[in-house]
């Protein structure tokens, strides 16, 4: 009789101990800190697109980071119960920061939409020509020396355009039959600049 009280007694303390918290195996209780939840979704500010983007926590890293789901766009954290500063980046857009409040046992919902990087650039354009009769030529237009790819004139009226970041280049135009002509062009970010090419036949 005395062993099956002292069994009872046993379940009713450990009962006790899941009740009110862990303990070590020396006794002592170890608190576990209250949390609540961050759920969201992160996406294309223009198109709406789901991103797949890191947060993490410049203001403290000890709470690690995760990656948005790509298909969907959505995360989930676990934080400790307090204001957190959530840091969203990725590679081509700008990087945004937003505090969450956080409360224990309770969803916050966070949606987070992304602004692509802008790219500045500028144009060329102009038209190439015979230079005896004036008609339009399909010809290739180069950049020597830039990773620049090549473009082509229309064969129908000898109009090409290709865009360009800002700076100097040396356009080389090259048509079968004809002597290549090289002219420079500066290109300025969200300015156009037209060049125009007359040919002479070899």
């Amino acid at each position: 009789m005395a062993r099956l009280e002292r069994g009872v007694l046993g379940v009713l303390f450990l009962s006790a101990i899941v009740a009110t918290g862990c303990y070590t195996p020396q006794g002592q209780k170890t608190l576990v800190p209250p949390v609540g939840f961050v759920t969201g979704k992160i996406y294309d500010e223009e198109t709406d697109l789901p991103l797949a983007a890191e947060i993490t926590f410049p203001l403290d890293p000890s709470l690690g980071g995760v990656v948005s789901a790509p298909e969907t766009g959505i995360f989930r954290l676990t934080l400790p119960v307090g204001i957190h500063r959530l840091h969203v980046e990725k590679d081509g857009y700008k990087p945004f920061e937003v505090p969450v409040d956080v409360t224990e046992g309770r969803t916050i919902l966070r949606d987070v939409s992304l602004t692509r990087k802008r790219v500045a650039k500028g144009t060329v354009t102009g038209r190439v020509t015979d230079a005896s009769t004036g008609l339009p030529l399909g010809a290739m237009i180069t950049f020597p020396g830039t990773a620049v790819p090549a473009t082509a004139s229309d064969l129908r009226n000898g109009i090409y355009k290709t865009t360009l970041p800002p700076g100097t280049y040396v356009v080389t135009v090259i048509a079968q039959g004809y002597l290549s002509v090289s002219s420079p062009v500066v290109v300025m970010d969200g300015a156009s600049v037209i060049q125009n090419f007359e040919l002479r036949k070899k």
